[in-house]
């Protein structure tokens, strides 16, 4: 007979604690079933709940391996049953609650390979900024770009950006709704090069602060209606929280809001008010909500040039903005 066990030892089990996907690290755990065959050499079928996602994987010996996935928190039952529907054996598989919210960091140039690997050892970040380039206000850095996929298979989640035309400052400056057409179209087209999924959000990087002006209203509600009905993408929206994010809410609030509000931290000495951030890990997961904006689900609370950087394994990596998300992934539209 058939038994659930926790591999590579043998001995039956009763539970297996699976972590919640929508949690950084880890997000799935493998469970073995020893004796996977009937006692005609066909192998057992294992009936489960929608809640939990079971991917068969290796054999080894007498073993089948599945990976087990949930975000669904509670208790739920696995089978192992035979082809006529007699149950050999069963297991609790019981999903852990969700964290509240994961930390992040947004940088223009890509780290390198090797310190991404560390920061996400070491660190309690899992979601990183992503550049998508060249754009129209950020040009030259393309660095990002061929480093989803080893991004996605170590774990990380993303948070693509579209640096796109700018009111002030740097960068160019053609902010009308026509171009905001053609903005979301070339975003989308970035999004694909770089090997985003159909239906990922795509943030909209608006650098000004308030008001916002009728041009970048308009430019703002074009691209982001663009972008959600004639591409494969869905939208989200960087702003300043001060005024900016809720004048864009009023207009289209389909966006997913990531606001910048540097009021409250500081990677400096803690003074008038501020908390400070220090360069090693764990970094601050503040609610999003609390960042001035109540429909904020990113936020931004500070930047590099308050002295900003990371400190891990080692390695150090300078010049970095922290964020804060209620999801892991920022570009997975089901995770909201």
């Amino acid at each position: 007979m058939a038994n659930f066990c926790n591999y590579p030892r043998t001995e039956k089990i009763s539970e297996i604690a699976v972590p919640n996907s929508l949690n950084a690290k880890p997000t799935s755990v493998t469970i073995g079933l020893n004796g996977y065959k009937d006692f005609d050499g066909n192998p057992l079928e294992i009936l489960h709940p929608p809640y939990v996602s079971v991917r068969k994987g290796d054999v080894i010996g007498d073993v089948q391996l599945y990976e087990l996935s949930s975000f669904h928190p509670g208790r739920w039952v696995l089978e192992a049953r035979t082809q006529a529907g007699i149950t050999w054996d069963r297991v609790d598989a019981v999903v852990d609650d969700r964290e509240s919210f994961f930390a992040g960091f947004d940088r223009l140039d890509y780290p390198g390979d090797s310190l991404m690997k560390t920061l996400f050892d070491k660190t309690n970040l899992c979601w990183c900024g992503f550049y998508l380039a060249p754009a129209p206000s950020q040009g030259k850095g393309t660095s990002w770009m061929s480093k989803k996929s080893y991004l996605q298979q170590m774990g990380w989640g993303m948070a693509p950006i579209y640096v796109g035309q700018q009111t002030v400052g740097a960068g160019s400056h053609n902010v009308t709704a026509a171009q905001g057409k053609i903005d979301a179209q070339g975003a989308a087209k970035l999004a694909a090069a770089a090997g985003f999924d159909t239906g990922s959000i795509v943030f909209l990087d608006i650098e000004s602060g308030p008001p916002a002006t009728p041009a970048t209203l308009a430019y703002y509600d074009a691209w982001a209606s663009e972008l959600e009905d004639h591409t494969n993408y869905s939208p989200g929206v960087y702003c300043s929280f001060s005024g900016v994010a809720q004048s864009l809410y009023n207009l289209n609030s389909k966006p997913v809001f990531w606001v910048f509000s540097v009021n409250q931290y500081t990677c400096g000495p803690a003074k008038g008010g501020y908390q400070s951030v220090n360069k090693t890990s764990p970094f601050p997961t503040p609610d999003p909500a609390q960042s001035g904006v109540s429909f904020a689900k990113l936020w931004q609370y500070v930047q590099a040039p308050s002295g900003c950087g990371i400190n891990a394994g080692g390695h150090s990596v300078p010049s970095v903005d922290f964020d804060s998300s209620t999801v892991q992934d920022p570009s997975n539209p089901l995770f909201y």
